[in-house]
């Protein structure tokens, strides 16, 4: 006879783990539904803080 203890951790370990696929799976089709443009202009202004932060840092 199996110990209903571990049936229901089992269960619970199981949800969990469905909950923290579904939450990724949701994480990563956000940036599918932001326009390409955006994330490459978004992309350009990141990098470009960065040189001039490197910039003021070096002078």
């Amino acid at each position: 006879m199996p110990n209903p203890a571990t049936n229901t951790y089992n269960a619970d370990k199981w949800l969990v783990r469905y909950r923290l696929r579904a939450t990724s799976a949701r994480t990563m089709r956000i940036p599918m539904h932001v326009p390409k443009p955006l994330l490459a202009v978004s992309l350009a202004v990141l990098s470009i803080a960065v040189t001039l932060g490197c910039f003021a840092q070096v002078f």
